[in-house]
């Protein structure tokens, strides 16, 4: 009778541990890594705008719009790199593929995007972790 009862004891304790690491049932964030590691996230699309030209200090004081597309992460997502774990929950996102979607204006569009991870190494990088993005697909309803 102890016996069965230390058996069912295990197996109770086994399964909570089962379903507690399944992907769904976690709430811990996706971890990637920095300069090597590819993404695929979702979120939403923001046009941020910052001062740029010639003194990147005031846009009210005559400097000019330097804008920039971001996603909004639909999850926060943490990334190790040499500054340590840092902690996104918005991406500023580059290359020719976020251009165009900029150009096209799809801000506050459900969009899911792909590409390689890296850190801001320059003034016009407007968050500390950026996608170089591979592919976009946007939709107005939910992914």
């Amino acid at each position: 009778m102890r016996s069965s009862k230390l058996i069912l004891h295990f197996c109770i304790c086994f399964g909570i541990a089962l379903l507690a690491s399944h992907p769904q049932a976690s709430t811990a964030t996706k971890r990637l890594y920095a300069e090597d590691s590819i993404a695929n996230l979702t979120g939403r699309l923001e046009i941020q705008a910052f001062p740029g030209p010639p003194n990147y200090e005031s846009i009210a004081q005559g400097d000019e719009h330097e804008r920039g597309l971001f996603i909004r992460l639909d999850r926060p997502i943490t990334v190790s790199s040499s500054e340590g774990e840092i902690k996104i929950n918005i991406l500023h996102l580059a290359g020719a593929l976020a251009e165009r979607d900029f150009e096209s204006g799809k801000k506050g569009s459900k969009t899911r995007v792909s590409g390689r991870v890296f850190l801001r190494f320059n003034g016009h990088h407007h968050t500390r972790v950026l996608l170089e993005v591979t592919s976009i697909e946007t939709r107005e309803e939910a992914l």
